[in-house]
């Protein structure tokens, strides 16, 4: 099976690089930017991920994360979370329950469906409040 994030198991627990994860949910957010908003949702350093200056490409090194196996987890399921609300907006038959939703699949192709729901979710997020 291909991973579709590299898990780091060498330190005391695994760990998934934050931007390795920024990269696979396909955000178009610059990471610099996205990282400390997905922050908000009560993440510690120190205990949920750590920082680190990535090497050197010959301009300034990026700040990079690693990130905690089960905080990977949480910031995905803020993706699924966003794609039920879009799924019961399209279909009021969708159960409210997230969890409940999920459980009626075999497997839930996020990555597949995610692109046809960027455009949509950036075009949410644009709107303003009149």
């Amino acid at each position: 099976m291909n991973d579709l994030i590299k898990v780091e198991v060498g330190g005391e627990k695994p760990m998934v690089l934050g931007r390795d994860l920024h990269a696979a949910l396909e955000v178009q957010t610059a990471y610099k930017d996205w990282f400390p908003r997905m922050c908000e949702y009560g993440f510690t350093e120190g205990t949920d991920f750590c920082s680190f200056l990535s090497e050197s490409t010959g301009g300034r090194p990026s700040t990079d994360h690693q990130l905690t196996i089960d905080m990977a987890k949480e910031l995905c399921m803020v993706l699924y979370g966003i794609v039920h609300t879009m799924a019961r907006a399209y279909d009021e038959a969708v159960t409210p329950n997230l969890d409940d939703w999920l459980d009626t699949f075999d497997a839930f192709p996020i990555f597949e469906v995610f692109g046809e729901l960027k455009p949509l979710l950036n075009a949410s997020l644009q709107t303003t409040k009149k």
